[in-house]
């Protein structure tokens, strides 16, 4: 599902590592609904990674954007189902 958004906040890039000891650039970038009316009211978060963050380097608080929603699932090795959210970033979409 795509959705169209206001972008409300964007975090300073940090450096992070992730769990294989490799040191990656990390931006948040918040957004909310636009249209509360068809949409809901809901505010989230989209993480950008390394190359992304330049891809959307003229990103500012008020653009519209659109948003790559899609549910997801996976199986634990103890046989349990963790169900969780994809969400993307479209350049240009909005």
């Amino acid at each position: 599902m795509l959705e169209v958004c206001e972008v409300v906040a964007i975090e300073p890039v940090q450096e992070v590592e992730f769990s294989d000891h490799s040191t990656h650039r990390l931006q948040q970038v918040w957004c909310k609904s636009s249209d509360e009316e068809t949409q809901g009211a809901w505010t989230t978060f989209v993480k950008l990674y390394d190359n992304n963050i330049e891809a959307n380097a003229n990103l500012k608080v008020g653009d519209m954007v659109g948003l790559e929603i899609t549910p997801t699932s996976r199986r634990t090795r103890d046989d349990n189902v963790v169900q969780s959210i994809i969400i993307k970033l479209k350049v240009g979409a909005a």
